[in-house]
């Protein structure tokens, strides 16, 4: 009875930060992005408003707001999840749908980095003078689609994403590239939502999606008796093609449906982009409550409200040579001491100590630094695992360098071994855009595929099909104009 009221008490309390509710105001506003030959990006806006309509000014006031981007799927118009947007709206957040990829022969990989590409402008909308949402946008973005939308939020979510902080999808479908390969390279909290009675896209997919997520606190849950098209509020198209699979028919309607997947997304997404550590709270107990699912969970960090005495005021990295410098400032005066781990990884999942120390709270008001004189080949990644006295666990963010003189590297190719699809991505580093060429031989040296694609400075995820290969073992060799190369070896099953 006691944990019950707890949990009563919480839920009643859980908005009490965010007191306020807001009607839903909408704008249309079309996104040009110049990385991508000025693509233009048509996008609902749906936001805070003390007026309910179109084109309404933002609420009024000082607040700002977190930023969801959220896919539609195939074929389904973004009207389909206005319940979504007016459900986030009105506790505070800014949702965009963009209108784009809805044909009948749509660009997956287009649509994944439309949504990446929402994340990274909307939230720069607050510091634009300009813009309507001037000052009023948190810098924190979660990506999130239905069916092939939440395919695509996985190719949007794949690698480092600084504004992106969290990822939730409804029927998450196999998109080309492979959304069950991205997932690999998501590095974000995840929300996974199924329906038991789909049979559109079967929850296996979503569980197969779900497995392949590196991060250390994920979530899935399937529906009981949830059909594909309930998360899209029984769109016409999405039910004609129910009703042709034979499987339209449900005890649970959409109402029910929405209901179920509010309670958990809500606080979720407050506590990942509002910082609101209470609704995290809230999420666990109603992920240990809720009925009428199924569920998994893999989080080695249950949010915890009590004082968190050690916190990262700064950590950052640079070149020097062919050094790594890495700084940082924390604040550990609530502790009488912390210890301080400093992590280094190729992948950015699998990370080793690299240099440790102890400090005493006084210790703790002045900066830390180490150089790390022998980085690995190509990207490394770092970051600071930090302990107070009471054994308490928190981590920095994750920072990036490149440990070559050159102007690019290959860091890597997941899957390896490449699985019988041949669906893979190829991660290159690289300092500035170019043109990189592509060769895969086998141990002969003879050529089988080759492939020229554009890179841009930084971090790139390259998917390659290689379906038509035999099993055995082969090279991938690139190149840019300057006759700079690189190799990485692989199999295939």
């Amino acid at each position: 009875m006691k944990i019950f009221f707890t949990i009563i008490v919480m839920m009643l309390s859980a908005h009490s930060v965010d007191a306020q509710t807001f009607l839903t105001g909408k704008r249309v506003i079309t996104f040009s992005d110049n990385t991508r030959g000025n693509r233009a990006v048509p996008t609902d806006i749906y936001y805070p408003a003390n007026t309910a309509g179109n084109n309404v000014a933002l609420a009024t006031g000082t607040v700002k707001f977190p930023v969801v981007v959220f896919g539609h799927g195939f074929v389904i118009g973004t009207s389909s999840y206005q319940w979504l947007a007016d459900s986030l709206v009105k506790y505070g957040y800014i949702v965009a749908l963009p209108s784009t990829e809805g044909s009948l022969a749509p660009s997956h990989g287009n649509f994944g980095e439309d949504l990446a590409f929402l994340c990274n402008r909307i939230t720069s909308l607050n510091d634009s003078t300009a813009s309507f949402l001037y000052q009023r946008v948190i810098k924190k973005a979660a990506v999130g689609g239905h069916s092939m939308g939440g395919g695509s939020s996985f190719l949007a979510a794949a690698g480092i994403k600084p504004s992106i902080y969290a990822l939730f999808n409804f029927a998450a479908a196999e998109t080309n590239p492979s959304a069950t390969q991205a997932a690999l390279l998501n590095e974000k909290a995840s929300l996974i939502f199924s329906g038991s009675s789909d049979c559109i896209v079967l929850p296996i997919v979503q569980e197969a999606m779900y497995d392949n997520i590196p991060f250390a606190c994920k979530t899935y849950i399937n529906i009981a008796g949830g059909l594909h098209c309930h998360f899209a509020n029984n769109n016409a198209i999405c039910s004609f093609g129910q009703v042709s699979s034979g499987c339209n028919t449900s005890s649970v309607t959409a109402t029910s449906l929405f209901t179920k997947t509010i309670s958990l997304l809500l606080p979720f997404l407050d506590y990942y982009l509002k910082d609101n550590c209470t609704r995290g709270e809230v999420f666990v107990a109603t992920y240990n409550t809720i009925t009428g699912v199924t569920k998994r969970q893999s989080c080695q960090s249950i949010p915890s409200c009590g004082p968190v005495p050690v916190t990262v005021e700064y950590f950052r990295g640079y070149k020097n040579g062919s050094s790594h410098n890495l700084t940082w400032k924390v604040n550990c005066i609530s502790s009488p001491r912390a210890s301080m781990n400093l992590q280094r990884s190729t992948d950015g999942r699998n990370f080793t100590s690299i240099y440790s120390l102890t400090a005493e709270a006084v210790r703790c008001l002045q900066p830390f630094d180490n150089t790390d004189a022998h980085p690995m080949a190509g990207l490394n990644y770092y970051r600071l695992k930090l302990t107070d006295a009471d054994g308490k666990v928190s981590y920095s963010n994750i920072i990036t360098l490149l440990n070559k003189n050159s102007s690019f590297d290959i860091t890597g190719i997941l899957p390896n071994p490449v699985p019988e699809n041949g669906a893979v991505v190829l991660n290159v580093n690289s300092s500035q855009k170019n043109k990189l060429q592509i060769l895969v031989t086998d141990v002969s040296g003879r050529q089988i595929l080759k492939q020229t694609t554009e890179i841009i400075a930084g971090n790139n995820q390259i998917p390659l099909n290689l379906d038509k290969l035999a099993a055995g073992s082969y090279q991938i060799k690139a190149g840019i104009d300057d006759g700079n190369f690189r190799i990485i070896s692989f199999v295939k099953k």
